[in-house]
């Protein structure tokens, strides 16, 4: 099973979770509980890859 990472729109907390191909329940952000959450694109690292040290939400990255 996959991990994603998601940001709460409404109390903008960062988080990640298992989330099942099966699974039908909506994802709720663990520290405020809405269901106002956004899909991040997540950050890797490889060798030799340029790492700029962070990963960017996806209101500042373009991606909607």
């Amino acid at each position: 099973m996959p991990i994603y990472e998601y940001l709460c729109e409404k109390c903008d907390c960062q988080f990640e979770q298992i989330v099942s191909s099966s699974d039908k329940k909506p994802v709720v952000c663990p520290k405020c509980k809405s269901k106002k959450v956004k899909k991040c694109i997540s950050c890797f690292s490889s060798t030799g890859a340029l790492n700029d040290g962070g990963c960017k939400s996806p209101a500042s990255s373009g991606f909607s």
